[in-house]
């Protein structure tokens, strides 16, 4: 049985998340048929998010290394843009929800 990603809201959390789900950026490999492409990486301003293998993108959310959101997205389709200007130079947890309710996360680099 498949357990749901809860989100983080701490630092700690978000460790912990890391840890129990395996969710660095290798861990793509465990889902193959859900990963996403994310590019430019870096990225200074827009960042595009593109589903391998046409699957639909529900919600996009940016995480802090500390754990804090710091931007979320809802999507409908296979694509989708996120303009990061805002967001202050550093590395960044991208998370991806599917219609399915699956979740990947990868980490980009904000110039």
């Amino acid at each position: 049985m498949e357990q749901e990603i809860p989100s983080p809201t701490t630092a700690q959390e978000m460790i912990d998340l890391l840890e129990t789900y395996d969710l660095s950026s290798d861990a793509v490999e465990d889902v193959p048929q859900l990963d996403f492409k994310i590019f430019p990486n870096p990225v200074q301003n827009v960042l595009t998010i593109q589903s391998a293998q046409d699957h639909d993108i529900s919600d996009v959310h940016i995480y802090q290394l500390i754990g804090q959101e710091v931007l979320k997205n809802r999507n409908r389709n296979d694509q989708s843009r996120i303009n990061v200007s805002s967001l202050q130079k550093g590395i960044y947890l991208i998370s991806v929800e599917y219609q399915s309710g699956k979740r990947v996360s990868k980490t980009f680099v904000k110039q």
